[in-house]
């Protein structure tokens, strides 16, 4: 009779073993897969840091109760609606809205948006502290950059935290994805391309540039890696940089000048147009020669960049110190450098190589040390991977 019960018990046990533990193991993958936050699903799905914050709102009870200033770069109604709704409905208490612009872009009418919007320009001279945050307890910083050391993010991040460190008020990041993340490039305290995302950014100027510390949180993305990405529109920047650098494109129009690199006529000769082509196609362009005349009939001749061949390859600083390397020594063109374009390399080594004032293996010596040591200060605060790969000074000559 025992023997019989044993072997019933035994037979109870396989059944269970064979029915139920494959559905118990199912149901864990189905709630793993179903979830954003796990580990293996993260890998494919990127969450944005906003959508971050409402699943994790709990984390930051603390500032539901706050008036909330949200500074966000320029975008269109319904993106900031949509924001400002999702915000509000989940009681986050929106008092302000500082859309970050420069002063030359054309005004955007927000309606049917219940909230205060005031356009802000970081760089502007007539920006009043006082009133920015008055009657506010934390600041929610919500844009994107372009992923260059001086763009419109970068300027806004490090003045919004450099009033703030007389105010002392709770700094939340909602981290944004850096379209060139892929390299560190350039010279400077803080590199021309630096790799890093707006919340990586803020926590380095916290650490490294301000002198006061602050109260700062990042609400990290979900699912992102670090790359450069297809829709970062890497042609657009390159213009903007190089159409800082004259003559290039002088007295052109600006949509021609989105597109080509152009001089007068008489500037570059035939020889130096072919010369400038092949350096142009060596460092990722597809170009071709092209000829120009503006409104004034005076006539121009250069290259169109039609595309950039490799965008997941693409960076911005050796491309532009080799185009500037090339043109600078050309007998019919004398180079003049934009404050802003200086402002953008924010690097006196940069600023004398172009003058001719140091040598070329001066110049890569000195940038290869302060990108390991920006590298070095970085590597702890960075939030995604994989890191940043440190490219250092290339100047193609053909």
């Amino acid at each position: 009779m025992k023997k019989q019960i044993v072997a019933f018990v035994k037979l109870l046990c396989i059944i269970y073993l064979v029915i139920f533990i494959p559905k118990i193991i199912s149901h864990k993958k189905e709630i793993k897969n179903n979830n954003p936050y796990s580990m293996s699903n993260s890998r494919s799905r990127h969450i944005e840091s906003i959508n971050n914050l409402i699943k994790n709102k709990k984390n930051y009870y603390w500032l539901k109760n706050k008036n909330i200033a949200l500074f966000c770069d320029t975008t269109t109604r319904e993106s900031l609606k949509k924001t400002t709704k999702l915000l509000t409905k989940n009681r986050f208490q929106i008092k302000k809205i500082y859309l970050i612009k420069k002063d030359s872009e054309e005004r955007i009418h927000y309606k049917n948006i219940n909230i205060p919007i005031i356009e802000w320009n970081p760089t502007s001279t007539n920006n009043n502290t006082k009133i920015i945050l008055n009657n506010i307890d934390a600041i929610l910083f919500n844009a994107k950059g372009n992923g260059l050391r001086g763009d419109i993010c970068f300027n806004a991040l490090l003045k919004i935290m450099e009033i703030n460190q007389k105010y002392n008020k709770k700094i939340v990041i909602l981290d944004q994805p850096n379209p060139v993340s892929k390299y560190m490039e350039g010279p400077g305290q803080i590199p021309f391309q630096h790799g890093l995302t707006t919340g990586e950014l803020a926590k380095y100027f916290n650490q490294h540039v301000l002198k006061k510390t602050q109260s700062l949180f990042v609400v990290p993305m979900i699912g992102w890696k670090r790359k450069n990405q297809k829709e970062a529109n890497p042609e657009k920047n390159l213009f903007k940089i190089l159409n800082k650098i004259k003559p290039i494109n002088l007295n052109i129009d600006n949509k021609t000048a989105a597109t080509s690199i152009l001089f007068t006529k008489d500037s570059l000769t035939p020889w130096e147009i072919n010369h400038l082509k092949k350096i142009c196609t060596s460092i990722g362009l597809n170009c071709e020669k092209f000829s120009h005349t503006n409104k004034n009939k005076v006539e121009f001749v250069g290259l169109k960049i039609n595309n950039i061949q490799n965008t997941s390859k693409f960076s911005y600083f050796n491309p532009i110190i080799t185009i500037a390397n090339f043109l600078k020594n050309r007998k019919n063109i004398k180079l003049k450098y934009s404050d802003s374009f200086n402002k953008m390399l924010a690097s006196k080594e940069a600023t004398d190589f172009l003058n001719n004032d140091i040598n070329l293996n001066d110049f890569k010596a000195k940038t290869r040390r302060t990108l390991q040591d920006f590298y070095a200060k970085t590597k702890g605060l960075m939030l995604y991977k994989p890191y940043p790969e440190i490219n250092n000074i290339k100047i193609i000559k053909i």
